[in-house]
């Protein structure tokens, strides 16, 4: 099912339920069914790139229930079909998106439009697939991130460093991906 169909669907079934809420703003599926192609066009058409929260959250973790989050919300296959649809819109996927890692280097892999960054996690924990990716297919598409405040920049650069990888490719990831996909 594609996003938009979803929220087609939701705006149907469920139109006054709440899809998203910041701060005061809450936002129904009926509202975001007409807001996301105004959105994703504007964003597309200003050259701003979209960033989406991807992957396990470390807000809620451990503790009963997770805090009430649910990770299916999370997953980025979604996004595929956001990406497919609005190709002239930038997205940047947000964290290593555990557990859907590889689904993850699948999207940025295919769509020209999509990238990610390393927020979220440590680099010490990484999984070899991803720093596989990211030193070599993905090198010109995965951004620096460190989640700051719950995980510190001095911290995860350190751990950065300890991974093995060209120079070269460590300045792409740390700054120049960045330039290219701020347009900085």
């Amino acid at each position: 099912m594609r996003l938009h169909d979803f929220l087609d669907y939701r705006a149907r079934e469920q139109g006054e339920w709440e899809f998203a809420i910041q701060g005061d703003r809450r936002l129904t599926y009926r509202e975001a069914g007409s807001e996301t192609n105004r959105l994703a066009n504007a964003l597309a058409e200003l050259g701003v790139p979209a960033l989406f929260h991807t992957g396990q959250t470390g807000v809620g973790s451990g503790t009963p229930g997770g805090g009430g989050y649910k990770l299916k919300y999370s997953h980025l296959m979604h996004l595929d079909d956001v990406a497919a649809d609005f190709p002239e819109l930038t997205i940047i996927l947000a964290h290593p998106a555990v557990p859907w890692q590889e689904e993850q280097l699948a999207v940025v892999l295919h769509k020209g439009n999509v990238y990610m960054d390393l927020s979220g996690w440590s680099p010490k924990y990484f999984r070899p697939i991803l720093t596989q990716y990211a030193t070599t297919l993905l090198q010109d598409k995965v951004l620096f991130g460190s989640d700051y405040p719950v995980l510190q920049p001095d911290r995860w650069l350190r751990d950065f460093e300890a991974l093995e990888m060209k120079p070269e490719v460590r300045q792409k990831i740390l700054l120049e991906n960045a330039r290219k996909v701020l347009q900085l």
